[in-house]
């Protein structure tokens, strides 16, 4: 390709990084707690289903950081080799013989007939003056 766009900053990956850090927090935090603990500081939630959303979406964050880490690595390799390809001499291939010169201009055929001649006008005819 002549031209192409691609991502190739880091920073949506870091932020599902972060957002799976923090899923693995939330779960470690609920974990950490008794389960009548968790259910009286939180309306009678049960611990264990919150730990298990937050690990879950921890995964998916976890699992997005890293593709997008991936992704983001292949787009700077891309974007180096066009930046190499642009600015590469021209490939010299030594196997291959120059180029012949062009031959020298010819001059046109000559025609086979000669060219038109313009018709002989007549003499003129002198006269003489006549004698008294």
């Amino acid at each position: 390709m002549s031209y192409f766009d691609c991502t190739s900053t880091y920073g949506l990956p870091v932020a599902d990084g972060l957002f799976a850090l923090t899923g693995a927090l939330g779960a470690g935090e609920a974990l950490g707690q008794s389960k009548p603990a968790y259910a009286a500081k939180n309306g009678g939630a049960s611990r264990d289903a919150a730990a298990g959303i937050e690990l879950t979406l921890a995964g998916l964050g976890a699992v997005s950081a890293v593709y997008g880490i991936v992704q983001t690595m292949r787009c700077d390799r891309a974007k180096e080799d066009l930046k190499a390809r642009i600015f590469a001499p021209p490939l010299h291939r030594p196997e291959l013989p120059p180029p012949a010169p062009a031959p020298p201009p010819t001059a046109p055929p000559a025609s086979a007939s000669p060219p038109p001649v313009a018709p002989a006008r007549p003499p003129l005819l002198e006269i003489e003056p006549s004698a008294p």
